[in-house]
């Protein structure tokens, strides 16, 4: 049985996060981001995904 996502939520954007919520979105996977540096997640609102500020 495979498993169908439509939304998934993704807490920390460094090395490993950055390329993996990037491929989530390139797949339209609907993702919700936070980081302690709401710097980094001002790129991934361009693509669609749910910004968590502090």
């Amino acid at each position: 049985m495979i498993a169908t996502f439509t939304q998934i939520g993704w807490i920390g954007l460094g090395q490993m996060g950055v390329p993996m919520v990037n491929r989530l979105l390139a797949h339209d996977i609907h993702v919700s981001v936070y980081n302690r540096n709401t710097e980094k997640c001002a790129q991934f609102a361009d693509k669609g995904a749910k910004i968590y500020a502090n």
